[in-house]
C-alpha cells in the first residue's frame, strides 16, 4: 500500500491506499462531512464493493489517540490496514484492505476510517457454528489451531483475538477469515502467544465444549512444534489460563461485553 499526507479541506490527512486514486476517493467520502462512529457499513471505494469502518474522533478518545500519535504508535485504523497488508502477504485470510484516512487538527485526531473489500461467502463464524456439521466444526478448529500456530511462529500477535472477530468463508482453501486485528501486529509486544490462546479459550470452553477446547490447545502446541516454533508446554498452559481468566474478570466488571452472551465457566482446565 502507498502512504502519504497532504493538506486539505482546512485539515491535515494520513492516507494509506493500494492507489493514490483511491485513497483521495476515500478522503473525500469523509471530508464533507464527519460521520459518527460505524461499526461497519457497506459502501463502494472505486470499482470496490466495500466496508467503512471508523468515524469521528473527539473529547478523551481524540486526546488518547492524540497520545498514541505523539509516540508513533499509529492511529487503529492505519494500523489495522498495515496489519491486514501484513497478514495478506503471508497467506493468512483477511478482508483485502482498499485505504485507511485518518483526520488531523490542531495535532489532535478528528476522525479515522478503513475501507476494505467485501468478502463473497463470508459470514460470522458465531453466527454459522450453530448450522454446520460436526465434522466440519472439527474441521474448522483444526485450521483455526493451525492457522493461529503459524501466525505466532511468524511474530504476528492479533491481541483480540475472539470468535467474535472471526469469519466463515464457504469455498475458499483457508475458511477462517481473521477480523480487527489494529491492537497486535508482527513484532515484541507487552502481550504475547498466551494472551491471543487466552481469548480464544474463553470463548470456546463454553461456546465449542470443554472437550474441544482442550483438542484445541493440544492441536496449537503440535502445530507450534510443527513451526519449528515450540513452546514449553507448562509454562504456555499457565500463561494461557491466566489471560484467559483476566478476560473473563474483566467481562466480570463490564458485563455489556458479554452482548447477551453467558459469563465464560471460570474454572476449566485442559
Amino acid at each position: 500500500m502507498i502512504r502519504w499526507q497532504r493538506a486539505a479541506d482546512g485539515a491535515h490527512w494520513r492516507l494509506c491506499a493500494s492507489t493514490l486514486e483511491l485513497g483521495e476517493e476515500a478522503r473525500q467520502q469523509v471530508a464533507s462531512r464527519v460521520p459518527a462512529h460505524e461499526a461497519g457499513q457497506p459502501c463502494s471505494l472505486g470499482p470496490h464493493e466495500a466496508w467503512r469502518k471508523g468515524g469521528a474522533l473527539g473529547g478523551k478518545a481524540a486526546l488518547r489517540h492524540g497520545v498514541r500519535l505523539r509516540l508513533g504508535q499509529g492511529l487503529p485504523r492505519l494500523r489495522e490496514a498495515s496489519n491486514l497488508e501484513w497478514l495478506a502477504a503471508h497467506l493468512f485470510e483477511v478482508p483485502r484492505p482498499l485505504a485507511a484516512v485518518a483526520r488531523i487538527e490542531r495535532g489532535l485526531p478528528r476522525g479515522q476510517w478503513l475501507w476494505t473489500a467485501r468478502l463473497a461467502e463470508a459470514a460470522p463464524l458465531e453466527e454459522r457454528w450453530p448450522l454446520l456439521p460436526e465434522q466440519v466444526r472439527r474441521a474448522l478448529l483444526e485450521e483455526l489451531a493451525r492457522e493461529v500456530a503459524r501466525m505466532h511462529a511468524l511474530g504476528f500477535v492479533h491481541r483480540d483475538l475472539f470468535v467474535r472477530n472471526l469469519m466463515h468463508r464457504v469455498g475458499s482453501a483457508r475458511q477462517l477469515v481473521f477480523l480487527d486485528c489494529w491492537r497486535g501486529g508482527p513484532g515484541w509486544g507487552l502481550r504475547g502467544p498466551a494472551w491471543d490462546a487466552g481469548c480464544l479459550l474463553s470463548d470456546l470452553v463454553d461456546w465449542a465444549g470443554s472437550h474441544a477446547a482442550s483438542n484445541w490447545l493440544e492441536a496449537y502446541l503440535a502445530e507450534r512444534a510443527a513451526q519449528d516454533r515450540p513452546v514449553q508446554r507448562e509454562g504456555f498452559v499457565r500463561q494461557t489460563l491466566a489471560a484467559r481468566a483476566t478476560v473473563i474478570r474483566r467481562l466480570a466488571r463490564q458485563p455489556e461485553r458479554l452482548r447477551g452472551r453467558p459469563m465464560p465457566t471460570l474454572d476449566w482446565r485442559p
